[in-house]
């Protein structure tokens, strides 16, 4: 089943991850996991912000809700349609 992902990163929270040098690692990591068809990354509401469209099997893959939360980031998952 094909999902997006919308990840939204605060601006205080990005900036200090940006700064730290892991922001990019930290991407990084879960575009490897997710292994994505595509990732579009922009700006939405003064906020980084990605989205990234990724087939998950029998829901049997896991998104690294606590990598997300750790960088401060939120996240909301949809069923496009087909």
């Amino acid at each position: 089943m094909r999902f997006l992902l919308k990840v939204n990163i605060p601006v205080e929270s990005g900036n200090a991850a940006a700064k730290a040098g892991k922001l990019g690692t930290t991407i990084q990591s879960i575009l490897a996991e997710l292994k994505p068809e595509a990732a579009y990354f922009t700006a939405d509401n003064g906020q980084r912000t990605g989205f990234i469209v990724f087939e998950m099997q029998d829901g049997s893959a896991t998104i690294d809700t606590v990598t997300f939360q750790r960088a401060g980031h939120r996240q909301r998952h949809d069923r496009p349609g087909q």
